[in-house]
């Protein structure tokens, strides 16, 4: 069993966890950055609940982004990130991989496992 986590999802997961992180890192981050539409339907739904003042996500209303079907392990995946905190490493490079998930989008070369893993 593989036990590496996906960079755009460690990236997701701690925006979606913490209002904190999102604010600092928010404004690099867009959807483009995002290569599945899960990932992209989660980051825009999170972006505009933030926007509205939202602290805490709640897994409804980030499941009622419009036009967006998930699967039952995509919204298993999602209760999850909201429920359980981010580990430290993911905690302790979200700017690295913000910045890897640009390199990745503009065609420079990067890393991305060996920064959350």
């Amino acid at each position: 069993m593989c036990n590496a986590l996906s960079p755009e999802r460690a990236v997701l997961w701690a925006v979606l966890h913490d209002a904190a992180v999102h604010r600092r890192v928010g404004e690099r981050l867009h959807d483009g950055l995002f290569t599945t539409a899960f990932h992209r339907a989660c980051f825009t739904a999170c972006r505009t609940l933030r926007a509205a003042g939202a602290g805490r996500l709640e897994e409804t209303a980030v499941c009622a982004a419009p036009g967006t079907a998930f699967s039952d392990s995509e919204r298993r995946a999602l209760a999850r990130m909201l429920r359980v905190e981010p580990p430290a490493r993911v905690r302790d490079n979200v700017d690295d991989l913000v910045a890897a998930l640009d390199d990745r989008a503009h065609g420079r070369v990067v890393n991305l496992l060996r920064l959350v893993n």
